[in-house]
């Protein structure tokens, strides 16, 4: 029964004392003098009806107050239920300025080397990461992971990840950069040591860059999307001759050995590296696989900011409906 409902009584039973009351009047004036058997039995009615009617609006009214009370009790808490989601959601938005800001620029140049990428999150805090970094006057280190699941815990991950990977140890970057494989043996071990849910682990690709020889030196934590090679003469080679172990928690039962492999690339070669969200048509119907090798021919000629923005502009269309993370990035020899 809602409060309009019960107002609506509460005037009725007002509205029906008072015509009882000038019914009672009446009465009283119209068979005064006689003071026959009728008169006494119509005050005794009138009389009656009152007194139910005063009970029955009291009823009523003390149920009016105790929704009201009610109502007023549940407005309250949801202003506080908004006010506690409104702050949840702004920090939210500070946890994602914070992760992206640690994410390199969108174009950055090294010596002659060149690098174009773009980042969409499918929620405000993602699970995919990269980062692109000078290792030493001579190398460029470069490495794309993708946190199972998406969301804070996702995203607290890649913070831990960033942390390991890239050292801020000079010695200890180089040290480990110029040897990918050295690099994600070091960091299953460090992963292991933490005790992290049994269920959280990431796939990843860490390469390592040498701008004087052109060699680019790559091992692959289990990412399931291998980086494409789109040569300045438009043929296609892939990242594939090094199939490593995803990062997660089995020391226990399993040590992965982590192998490197190299690539020779030559002046105005390509390399896409990306997480598996930007060629999974069934999920984000973006591109397949097939599409995006046919966009890095297609602009192979072009300047590399061009092939990005023809990239992306398969994804803006639909970036607010995508249902997993989609992060890549582009490297001109």
């Amino acid at each position: 029964m809602n409060n309009k409902w019960l107002k609506n009584i509460k005037n009725l039973i007002l509205l029906s004392i008072v015509l009882i009351f000038l019914l009672f009047i009446f009465v009283a004036i119209k068979y005064w003098k006689t003071k026959s058997l009728v008169f006494y039995l119509l005050q005794i009615a009138c009389f009656l009806s009152m007194l139910l009617l005063i009970s029955f609006y009291k009823k009523h009214s003390d149920s009016y107050e105790y929704n009201k009370k009610v109502e007023n009790m549940v407005q309250d808490r949801t202003k506080e239920m908004k006010k506690e989601k409104d702050k949840f959601v702004d920090e939210l938005e500070y946890a994602r300025i914070i992760q992206q800001s640690l994410l390199p620029l969108r174009e950055l140049t090294f010596d002659d080397i060149s690098f174009s990428s773009a980042y969409f999150p499918c929620e405000r805090l993602s699970g995919d990461f990269y980062d692109i970094y000078r290792i030493d006057e001579n190398s460029i280190g470069m490495y794309v992971l993708d946190v199972s699941g998406h969301g804070i815990s996702a995203a607290l991950m890649t913070m831990f990840c960033n942390n390991f990977i890239k050292s801020p140890e000079r010695i200890v970057k180089k040290y480990r950069g110029l040897k990918p494989h050295r690099n994600l043996s070091n960091f299953y071990e460090e992963f292991n040591k933490v005790n992290f849910p049994p269920e959280m682990y990431m796939v990843m690709m860490y390469a390592s860059y040498n701008i004087k020889t052109r060699v680019l030196t790559y091992c692959s934590g289990g990412l399931n999307s291998e980086p494409i090679v789109i040569r300045k003469n438009g043929g296609i080679e892939y990242l594939d001759q090094s199939s490593g172990f995803p990062i997660c928690r089995m020391e226990d039962v399993f040590v992965p050995e982590y192998e490197s492999a190299r690539i020779q690339l030559y002046k105005g070669d390509r390399v896409i590296f990306y997480t598996d969200g930007l060629v999974d048509d069934m999920h984000n119907g973006v591109l397949g696989l097939d599409d995006l090798k046919a966009i890095l021919n297609m602009c192979r000629d072009e300047e590399l900011t061009i092939l990005n923005q023809q990239i992306q502009s398969q994804i803006i269309p639909i970036a607010d409906t995508l249902s997993d993370d989609i992060t890549y990035f582009i490297m001109e020899a």
